[in-house]
């Protein structure tokens, strides 16, 4: 018998007065470091090496305003090996005191969909052929979506792809996602990911699947072609359904909910599931207003960003606290940051320091409560 789904349409998009701080550099930033450091998340600050493909060197954190190193331990790891896909790349754990802080690839082009939980790595190969899961201490991965998962074959739904082919039919557009977009459970005990497995060649559909940590119980939640955002807590997921609204589903019972009933696109999310950034999207075209959604009030807040300025969808989020930090630039490429206080909605507009101009291609991030971001090649913090 086929369960129904509840649907709730809760779309409440409020418009709340934000505090706004407009501050100029003098008195409110700290330069760190010369070139070559990174922030990155777990509150590291990375060195690397290399000007095109960029390789850590190192690990650092602040401590009283001053780099502290860390330790730094290096796996390298092969994964499909013998296969067309086989893929060897290497992780490097930043550790302190015995705890491990952080884990990033060592350089770039490392595993796809790498996500570091406090005691779990997830992440798929290139082709989204496999879903992988390592514990954070060994970094031993293994496989837990191999090639048969219940009575679905990868080498079968090949097969089938391979007698299209003969019949003369264009199956280049006919691309198997096994397990794509993989998101970790808040406990670290289940994986959502999306894949189109089932009735493959002739399902174009990127459905959402749950599996448990081991894979040993995997199971369909969701039919139509989703976009995954993430977890808002162990049994409810966050999604963009196939209408482009914003939903979360019970993925024990499979009832849904809608969120925002109009097209939204998701740029970011915090790491505790609670807060969302979106922007409406009308007429397919992306609007410029950022909104802040809070799950746990059901409840969208535009957000005071400058007049004439975007964000580029890439976030620093304090794991802790829920803040966030993020650069947004006009049409002539003038670049403010931006730190909001999701809790309080507190806002700040900065400009750069020193007459400088921030490096878009460098990501806030957050070390010791701080801001850490780049200008001129120049790394900075926030007093």
């Amino acid at each position: 018998m086929k369960r129904k789904h509840l649907i709730l349409v809760l779309t409440l998009s409020i418009l709340l007065p934000t505090a706004f701080y407009q501050a100029n550099a003098q008195g409110f930033f700290e330069k760190i470091f010369g070139k070559g450091l990174r922030g990155a998340p777990g509150e590291v600050i990375v060195s690397e090496k290399g000007s095109g493909s960029r390789t850590i060197t190192g690990g650092y954190i602040l401590h009283e305003n001053k780099l502290q190193e860390v330790q730094t331990e290096r796996k390298s790891i092969t994964i499909n090996k013998g296969k067309e896909s086989e893929q060897t790349f290497e992780l490097v754990k930043f550790i302190k005191d015995g705890k491990v802080l952080s884990i990033r690839p060592g350089a770039e082009g490392g595993p796809l969909d790498l996500t570091i939980g406090k005691n779990k790595v997830v992440f798929t190969d290139n082709s989204m052929g496999s879903l992988w899961v390592a514990n954070v201490d060994d970094l031993e991965p293994i496989n837990i979506q191999p090639d048969t998962v219940g009575s679905i074959s990868q080498t079968k739904l090949y097969e089938r792809k391979a007698e299209l082919a003969k019949q003369g039919k264009d199956t280049d557009t006919l691309i198997l996602y096994w397990a794509g977009n993989p998101k970790l459970s808040p406990s670290e005990d289940k994986i959502a990911f999306t894949s189109n497995r089932e009735g493959y060649p002739d399902n174009p559909r990127s459905a959402l699947w749950v599996t448990d940590i081991s894979g040993s119980a995997t199971k369909k939640i969701i039919e139509e072609d989703i976009i995954p955002v993430t977890w808002f807590n162990d049994e409810e997921f966050i999604f963009i359904g196939s209408k482009g609204d914003l939903r979360k589903v019970n993925t024990a019972s499979s009832q849904q909910q809608v969120l925002i009933a109009d097209w939204v696109m998701v740029t970011g999310y915090s790491p505790s599931g609670q807060y969302i950034m979106f922007q409406y999207v009308k007429d397919s075209i992306v609007q410029p207003e950022q909104y802040l959604f809070n799950l746990k009030e059901n409840k969208s807040v535009k957000l005071d960003v400058p007049a004439g300025y975007k964000n580029n969808a890439f976030y620093g989020w304090d794991e802790t606290t829920d803040k966030v930090a993020f650069l947004v630039q006009d049409f002539s490429a003038n670049t403010k940051l931006i730190i909001l206080d999701c809790n309080t909605l507190n806002l700040q507009t900065l400009d750069a320091p020193d007459g400088l101009k921030f490096d878009d291609g460098v990501v806030p991030s957050w070390s010791a409560g701080k801001v850490v971001f780049s200008a001129g090649g120049q790394l900075y913090t926030t007093k």
